[in-house]
């Protein structure tokens, strides 16, 4: 499956945080997310495994309750079912 970025739409997932789903299946999402500065991306979880890069800037990712700070360059893997969210 080919997705083109810039085909693919871009929706509001919480107020600062917008996303857009690049491809996925039933095992496995990519979603390009773009957070404001001081936006939420609230703890949630879903059945589908996570893959998270981050391209810029610093978050505080929580998963399963821990919470690590992240940067550019860094990313983190989030199983399914798991609760996770970043700030």
């Amino acid at each position: 499956m080919i997705t083109r970025g810039r085909e693919s739409p871009i929706e509001q997932a919480e107020p600062g945080v917008t996303r857009q789903v690049l491809g996925h299946d039933p095992q496995l999402m990519m979603v390009r997310v773009t957070f404001e500065h001081g936006a939420v991306g609230y703890v949630h979880a879903h059945p589908h495994r996570q893959v998270t890069y981050v391209e810029s800037g610093r978050f505080a990712f929580e998963l399963d309750g821990v919470v690590t700070e992240m940067a550019a360059g860094d990313c983190w893997f989030v199983p399914p079912g798991v609760r996770h969210g970043a700030t």
